[in-house]
């Protein structure tokens, strides 16, 4: 990985700090619930002002423990940040589509257009709840879990907490639990390929906002808005092509769309290490090399 110090315990003391400095944002949790405003009736607010104290808690790790920029744990603001961001986005949206046309077909669905007043304010927290959850199981503690027990192993083992995550969800079935654990290693895929959180949140992101607020099915058994930008007609399935309940991400296509695109990125240099951060472990590489005292000797 990127840090050049002793890798494993270096790694395991890291991990230990960090989930011990987000304890105090788990009390957040016990605040009443009727204590801070609501956003929207299925997002708890107690759940974004837990995420903030996540990317507090991976500033002050960075910062004053490790003692490297922000970029090298994949949030750097630099020249490719959009383009980073748009490439996740991008393959998220045809993700979300392909998984969504069966809704189009089987029903004979008619698309027509609703209230787009409180669009952008849905677009903006869904955003927000999918960067938390990225910062979260894919930024500083994935990345040291990946130093102490490796690469697919650690992929795996985050992959299976992220769909543990996601137990207590509405209409939750043992199929959608698979399919979760896919999305978690395919985000932990995207970003050991690009070394970009930009990307992973982008991926995220525009898969809950096409489900969700584009066409209004559910979100991991979550239904997000009654006015959807576009409104698909008929009544939702039980077939596992459709997912039930619990939305597309209970369905066998998302199975299939799933395994396709770990492969794409894998296999594919379309998301290869950003830029940015390529430089910055070129040029750490370079300081790392014993110069003599006086530079390199030139040749005669």
């Amino acid at each position: 990985m990127f840090w050049s110090r002793p890798r494993r315990r270096s790694a395991l003391l890291g991990g230990m700090l960090f989930i011990l400095l987000l304890l105090p944002g788990v009390l957040a949790f016990f605040l009443p619930v009727g204590i801070l405003p609501q956003p929207l009736v299925w997002l708890d607010s107690r759940l974004l002002l837990f995420y903030a104290w996540v990317a507090v808690a991976t500033l002050l790790m960075l910062r004053y423990r490790d003692r490297v920029p922000l970029d090298l744990v994949g949030l750097g603001i630099h020249p490719w940040t959009l383009r980073e961001l748009g490439r996740g986005a991008l393959l998220g949206s045809i993700m979300a589509f392909v998984v969504v046309s069966p809704y189009l077909t089987e029903f004979d669905a008619a698309l027509t257009i609703e209230s787009t007043g409180s669009f952008l304010t849905l677009l903006f927290l869904v955003t927000l709840l999918a960067a938390g959850e990225e910062l979260l199981f894919r930024g500083y503690l994935y990345q040291r879990v990946l130093e102490i027990v490796g690469e697919l192993p650690g992929t795996l083992i985050v992959a299976i907490a992220f769909a543990a995550a996601h137990l207590g969800n509405p209409e939750v079935t043992s199929l959608a639990l698979i399919n979760i654990a896919l999305a978690g290693i395919l985000f932990g895929a995207l970003w050991l390929s690009s070394r970009s959180l930009w990307s992973v949140i982008g991926l995220h992101a525009a898969w809950n906002i096409v489900v969700g607020p584009v066409f209004g099915l559910p979100v991991s058994g979550i239904i997000m808005t009654d006015t959807p930008l576009l409104r698909i007609g008929g009544e939702l399935s039980d077939a596992l092509l459709m997912g039930a309940s619990f939305g597309p991400e209970g369905s066998l296509l998302t199975t299939a769309v799933l395994v396709a695109s770990i492969s794409f990125v894998a296999l594919s240099r379309s998301f290869r290490i950003a830029p940015y951060t390529f430089a910055r472990r070129y040029k750490s590489a370079l300081y790392e090399k014993k110069l003599p005292e006086n530079g390199p000797e030139t040749p005669l």
